[in-house]
């Protein structure tokens, strides 16, 4: 029905017509309201299901590129002090510069896994560390806490000039200058 027939119909008088005229275009809005809603409804459920598995493959691609990495890494250097600390702290610096929302995760995975392999007082020194380079390298301090990355370095890597204090120097720098080209 359209309006053209409801003012034929007031014009005739006929109150069944009326009637029937007046229902019809109440009708034809109800349903294309109706029509516009379940449109609306059917998109936003389904863009929340589309976002939730987004957001999952994501991460199941993270993790992926994660164990690749450390897959890659011969043994050795997996399990070398200096491996472990250059890696906190570019953690560190992701989680600091919200460059990676699952650093504080890869943080933790990574502290346990020291700690399994070197222990507790390795593990936190290893931290430390990293939180003192990480502050340095986003700009909360303008230098490292020098006495924190010396007692590192000497308890943990061999002392200054050490093959491991180099390893660690080596991929530092490595790993910054892989950031700056980023």
């Amino acid at each position: 029905m359209n309006a053209r027939q409801l003012i034929d119909a007031i014009d005739s008088g006929k109150t069944l017509e009326i009637e029937a005229a007046f229902e019809g275009i109440m009708a034809d809005k109800v349903a294309t309201k109706l029509d516009a809603f379940r449109q609306e409804v059917a998109k936003n459920m389904f863009a929340s299901q589309v976002a939730e598995a987004k957001d999952k493959e994501e991460d199941d691609e993270d993790e992926k590129e994660e164990k690749e990495e450390d897959e890659n890494l011969s043994e050795a250097a997996s399990t070398s002090l200096a491996h472990h600390a250059v890696k906190m702290a570019a953690h560190h610096v992701d989680r600091d510069t919200d460059e990676d929302p699952h650093a504080q995760k890869k943080i933790e995975a990574l502290h346990k896994k020291i700690e399994a392999s070197h222990g507790k007082e390795v593990a936190h020194a290893i931290r430390k560390n990293a939180e003192s380079e990480s502050q340095h390298n986003v700009g909360s301090h303008a230098q490292p806490n020098d006495s924190t990355h010396h007692d590192f370095v000497k308890k943990h890597l061999g002392g200054a000039g050490s093959a491991e204090h180099k390893a660690y120097l080596k991929k530092m720098k490595s790993s910054h200058m892989d950031s700056q080209s980023e």
